[in-house]
């Protein structure tokens, strides 16, 4: 084989080199595949958090196996192994340029508490209904890190979900929103934030100890409502950048023990 025909061999397998990048990236594959993969890099990437997790604090020795968290916590978020929280509501959403409306249901259970001292680490398995809009029947794990009466989105408690008893009016602990502060913006985004107290009747029986829990970004907002000794009665996410609307309502929760 002469120097001209290695070029031209060299420049072909270019050519499709480039090709095949270009039709695996742009070609428009199915919508079902496309979803599969990616709740398959949502499942990989629960999956390498909870190695993480295990590796550098439960094999350690210093945590324990329980089956609830502290009373303190329990009579706020009844969050016990085997509690379960069982939502309903609608979905709107865009699937292929399409817009498809219909039912968003799910169910919260509590698969494993860990404690060390006042710290708990808490799985709850998330799994969406069977006639869910998206992802229908996909489940993943939520860890919630529990710190004194502090419910929190990382392990050190960086980003605060919730602060017991909860306070109307109030921003929770968050470094990132802290930093905004410092250079002058103090406007309750980009942070959980409860606004108001309100009156819920839940399974027949009147909560006044009910909170509207709320975040606010661009281009997304969410207001949730938590009630003392029930947990989450109502969730709401509005993405506004496109149609995605999530309105969803507890309708069972069942205590195992």
């Amino acid at each position: 084989m002469n120097i001209n025909n290695i070029k031209y061999f060299i420049f072909c397998l270019g050519i499709i080199t480039v090709v095949g990048v270009l039709f695996y990236f742009f070609y428009p594959r199915d919508n079902n595949l496309a979803q599969a993969e990616i709740v398959k890099v949502g499942e990989i990437k629960s999956n390498i958090l909870k190695v993480q997790l295990n590796n550098q604090n439960y094999n350690d020795g210093t945590w324990l196996d329980v089956s609830r968290v502290s009373d303190e916590i329990y009579k706020y978020y009844p969050l016990s192994v085997g509690n379960k929280w069982e939502y309903g509501g609608q979905e709107k959403t865009i699937i292929s340029s399409k817009t498809i409306q219909g039912s968003s249901d799910f169910t919260e259970v509590v698969k494993y508490i860990k404690q060390r001292d006042s710290t708990f680490v808490v799985s709850i398995d998330h799994c969406k209904g069977k006639q869910n809009v998206t992802f229908p029947g996909n489940c993943h794990e939520d860890l919630l890190y529990i710190n004194g009466n502090k419910i929190c989105d990382d392990i050190d408690c960086k980003e605060t979900y919730l602060e017991f008893p909860l306070v109307v009016q109030t921003v929770m602990d968050s470094e990132s929103y802290k930093n905004r502060v410092e250079m002058g913006i103090d406007d309750k985004m980009y942070v959980w934030y409860i606004n108001n107290k309100v009156s819920l009747n839940i399974f027949g029986q009147k909560n006044s100890n009910c909170f509207e829990v709320e975040y606010f970004a661009l281009p997304d907002e969410e207001t949730d409502i938590f009630c003392y000794g029930v947990g989450f009665v109502q969730k709401y996410y509005n993405h506004n950048g496109t149609l995605d609307i999530i309105d969803e309502k507890l309708i069972n929760f069942i205590e195992a023990n």
